[in-house]
C-alpha cells in the first residue's frame, strides 16, 4: 500500500462519494476508481459497499479509515520535523566554551537562540581550555564553540563575537591590592596560578611579567578558571584572569584591576567543512547580537 492510495482511500471514506473525493484530489473519478480497486486487491477486502445512491464502509474499511488517518497525521508530523531538522530549527547543538564564556557571552546567546528556536536544545560544556575545544571541533565531539581567539588550527572557521579584559585575582587576606588597582610592577615578588602553555591566558600572563622587566613564577598550573580561583583563596598565589571572572564569588577572592591590562578576543569557532544548517543558523544569529563587546560585570 502506497501513501497515495491511502490519501485516496481517505478522501472516498470521507466524502462518501466518489465524484466529490475525485474532485477534491484533482483527478478524474475512473482515475479514482482504478486506484481503489487496486488498494482492494493487494488488502484482499472490499474496503467499500458501493450502489447507485451511496458509497459505505465496510467494517474493514472502517477499521483503515481509523488507522490510516493516524498514519497520514505521523507522516506529516515526521515531514515537518525532517523538515525543520534540515533547516536548522530543531535539534540539539553541542556547545562548548572556555570558562569564563560562562559568565558573560553565553547566557546572551543561550537567551537569543531560545527565542529564535524554541525547538532548538543547546548542550553546553563549559570549563574547556581552547586548545581541547578546537580538538573537540575537529574530532566531531562539538558542532561550535566559545574559544580565545585566534584558533590554531586551519580545520576551524571563526568570528570574533567579544572582548575581555584581563585582571588580577589575589588572596584576599593578604596587604596586595587593598586599592582594587595594581601594576605588573606590583606583581614582581608573587607566585602564580597559571593557565598551561599554550593557552592565550598563560601567554598573555607572560608577556605582562615580561613587560615588567621579570619572569613569572608558577606556583601551580590549572585547567579551570573554579580551580584558579580555589587556589588564590587558599594563598597558593595569584592568578591573571579575565574580567568575567568577577561574577564568581569565591570567600578569600580580591579581584584587582591591572593597569595596561591587555585584551582577550573571544571567538566563535566551529568545524570547517561541515556548515550544516543548524550550525549556520546559530552563527548568524550570535554574530547578529548586537552586544558583541564583553563589558567588565559587577564585582560582587
Amino acid at each position: 500500500m502506497e501513501l497515495r492510495q491511502l490519501n485516496y482511500f481517505l478522501a472516498v471514506a470521507e466524502e462518501r462519494h466518489f465524484g466529490r473525493a475525485a474532485r477534491k484530489l484533482k483527478i478524474t473519478q475512473p482515475q479514482l476508481s482504478q486506484h481503489i480497486r487496486q488498494l482492494e486487491q493487494q488488502m484482499g477486502v472490499k474496503l467499500f459497499e458501493r450502489t447507485t445512491r451511496r458509497v459505505d464502509l465496510t467494517a474493514a474499511g472502517h477499521l483503515l479509515l481509523d488507522r490510516g488517518r493516524a498514519i497520514v497525521d505521523e507522516v506529516d508530523e515526521v515531514r515537518a520535523e525532517v523538515y525543520q531538522a534540515g533547516s536548522g530549527v530543531t535539534g540539539t547543538l553541542r556547545i562548548g566554551m572556555v570558562g569564563s564564556a560562562a559568565y558573560t557571552v553565553m547566557p546572551g546567546i543561550v537567551r537569543a537562540s531560545g527565542e529564535a528556536y524554541p525547538d532548538l536544545k543547546l548542550e553546553l560544556h563549559g570549563e574547556m581550555l581552547s586548545p581541547e575545544l578546537e580538538k573537540a571541533l575537529v574530532d566531531g565531539d562539538l558542532d561550535a564553540a566559545v574559544v580565545r581567539s585566534p584558533p590554531a588550527g586551519p580545520e576551524v572557521g571563526f568570528r570574533i563575537i567579544g572582548r575581555e579584559p584581563l585582571m588580577v585575582a589575589v588572596p584576599a587576606r593578604g596587604p596586595l591590592g587593598r586599592d582594587g588597582t595594581l601594576t605588573a610592577g606590583d606583581l614582581r615578588d608573587e607566585r602564580f596560578v597559571s593557565y598551561p602553555p599554550g593557552t592565550a591566558i598563560h601567554r598573555l600572563t607572560q608577556q605582562i611579567c615580561r613587560g615588567a622587566g621579570f619572569e613569572c613564577r608558577v606556583a601551580q598550573v590549572v585547567r579551570e578558571l573554579s580551580a584558579a580561583l580555589c587556589l588564590v583563596a587558599a594563598g597558593t598565589g595569584v592568578a591573571v584572569v579575565p574580567v568575567g571572572a568577577r561574577v564568581v564569588r569565591m570567600a578569600g577572592v580580591r579581584f584587582c584591576e591591572l593597569a595596561g591590562a591587555p585584551e582577550t578576543e573571544l571567538a566563535l569557532v566551529w568545524r570547517r567543512g561541515d556548515y550544516s544548517h543548524l550550525v549556520a543558523n546559530f552563527v548568524e544569529l550570535v554574530t547578529a547580537l548586537e552586544a558583541t563587546e564583553v563589558s567588565a560585570p559587577e564585582a560582587p
